[in-house]
């Protein structure tokens, strides 16, 4: 009966640890949304998002513009996708099959297969530089005229944090019940241990 008695007692304390450990370090995001002063200590509470939003708000604007959205991640987008090699595969050929339509009927096969193999492999070379300084001008200027970090930084720091709240609420709720489950896995591990030694 005792040890069933202290089963539960390690059960109860873990899982109601757990369960508050996480509960805390949740509300510890968002509250106190304003500093407080604990009296006596110096100290002074005040939630992390409160504390930090400027901070947060730069860090994703400059990441979300850096892996996502920005000139340089959609340049690597059009190269990963190939959808800038196909581009220029589209390019080559269009311009020799226009050249061919006006190649007149009298020149010869041999000296008319020269020139097209001549002038596609210059149209590559130069299609391809084309290409590069175009897509490097087409990034300053999207940089310049679209700055996506900016406008991430901008909405964030206009967030309400109640709303922030709620929606990371909905995603978080179940993390002080794992945490309990958590806890009380660890009393019974716990429990185990006081009965062995």
């Amino acid at each position: 009966m005792k040890n069933q008695a202290n089963l539960l007692l390690f059960v109860l304390l873990g899982a109601g640890a757990g369960w508050l450990a996480n509960f805390l370090l949740l509300r510890s995001l968002f509250y106190p949304r304003r500093p407080v002063t604990v009296p006596f200590f110096n100290f002074t509470l005040w939630g992390l998002l409160p504390r930090r939003q400027e901070e947060v708000a730069r860090l994703v604007g400059k990441w979300v513009e850096k892996e996502f959205l920005g000139p340089e991640g959609l340049l690597t987008q059009l190269e990963k996708q190939g959808i800038t090699g196909r581009l220029q595969e589209e390019m080559v050929a269009g311009i020799l099959r226009r050249v061919k339509e006006k190649i007149p009927a009298l020149v010869p096969g041999v000296i008319r297969d020269r020139l097209l193999a001549g002038l596609e492999k210059a149209l590559r070379r130069e299609i391809q530089e084309f290409m590069q300084a175009s897509l490097a001008q087409a990034a300053t200027t999207l940089e310049e005229k679209f700055p996506v970090g900016q406008m991430v930084e901008n909405r964030i720091r206009a967030l309400e944090l109640l709303e922030l709240e709620r929606t990371l609420h909905r995603e978080t709720v179940r993390l002080p019940v794992i945490g309990g489950v958590i806890g009380a896995l660890l009393g019974v591990l716990f429990w185990l241990l006081d009965l062995v030694l």
